[in-house]
């Protein structure tokens, strides 16, 4: 059982911070979980952020002798960004967090909205040539709704996005709402009161964490230029390439039944007796092949809506989705 701090031991940990001119929050701190939260620090603007940021900066101690310090920073209109650095040394990761290069990343603007991103390192995650922080996050508000990217579960992993639905209700969103950008963005699905989609995003290191910021600027440009405008335009705009967000969801359909089909269109070419037995294990290798294609999430395999004007008038009013 971990044991609670000690005076003595929150006087150890918060030296450095007190030196730097942070102030403990006693009514923050939880000496059971072993957290220390400092006060706030308000700052007049940071970068893309509308009106004064507020800093909120906790350190913690997940195991014993390994420490994690959280800055949470949340703008005037709610967007939060953030940083994480995990080590063995408070004063060490203080020096990391103070010298992070990727704090102007923290708020940027697309398409006069304020996207703010969360950030992650650890103690000697410079080396291989990785960067020292992985962007693990992003979020913004978006005509009435919270959009958020979330890029934790690895590397190689897909993002998750989710769209929580416009507070006076809206209609059913259309389920290429984002598969319209390309390759790579999946249908939407209504789920856990949300809109949820995902994201293929590269796999290493420092691609990854530049395509996740590229992607978030794309992804909330987007939102913002369709909600901008009447759901009846949305067809007349986006015709073309919602017939090519229908074709690339029934490729792996196409793939399947093609798959299928070859074994017993063999066994008709070829005379009897020539067909090979390593013929019969063709399917399986293929399906394990387009698994593994797909960046290990497994391809849609439906037969997806197609593609038909909007009724709806407005963006917002209305049922929710569902």
């Amino acid at each position: 059982m971990v044991q609670p701090l000690s005076h003595h031991q929150i006087l150890a940990r918060v030296a450095p911070f007190s030196a730097a001119g942070w102030t403990v929050d006693l009514a923050a701190c939880d000496r059971a979980r072993r957290l220390i939260a400092f006060e706030p620090v308000s700052h007049a603007g940071l970068d893309a952020a509308p009106g004064p940021v507020t800093e909120h900066l906790a350190l913690s101690e997940p195991e014993p002798g390994r420490y994690r310090l959280s800055a949470t920073y949340t703008a005037a209109d709610g967007t939060r960004a953030g940083l994480r650095i995990d080590g063995d040394r408070p004063a060490d990761l203080l020096a990391r967090y103070q010298a992070a290069e990727v704090r102007p990343r923290l708020f940027v603007g697309a398409a006069g909205v304020c996207i703010g991103r969360s950030y992650r390192s650890a103690a000697g995650a410079a080396g291989g040539g990785e960067p020292l922080w992985r962007a693990v996050a992003a979020e913004a508000q978006v005509a009435g709704r919270r959009v958020t990217l979330d890029a934790t579960p690895g590397a190689g992993l897909p993002g998750q996005i989710a769209i929580t639905p416009h507070a006076d209700g809206e209609p059913p969103l259309p389920e290429d709402l984002l598969a319209v950008l390309g390759w790579g963005w999946r249908p939407l699905v209504w789920r856990q009161g949300a809109w949820r989609s995902t994201l293929a995003l590269r796999r290493h290191e420092p691609r990854r964490r530049d395509d996740v910021e590229a992607r978030t600027q794309q992804l909330v440009a987007h939102l913002a230029a369709v909600f901008a405008a009447p759901p009846s335009g949305y067809h007349r705009r986006y015709r073309r390439q919602r017939w090519a967000a229908v074709g690339r969801r029934l490729l792996p359909m196409t793939v399947f039944f093609l798959v299928l089909a070859a074994v017993p269109l063999f066994g008709v070419v070829l005379q009897e007796g020539e067909m090979p037995p390593w013929l019969h294990g063709v399917p399986p290798l293929l399906a394990i092949g387009a698994l593994l294609f797909s960046g290990t999430e497994v391809p849609l395999v439906d037969w997806p809506p197609l593609p038909r004007p909007l009724h709806a008038t407005t963006w917002q009013g209305g049922a929710d989705g569902g």
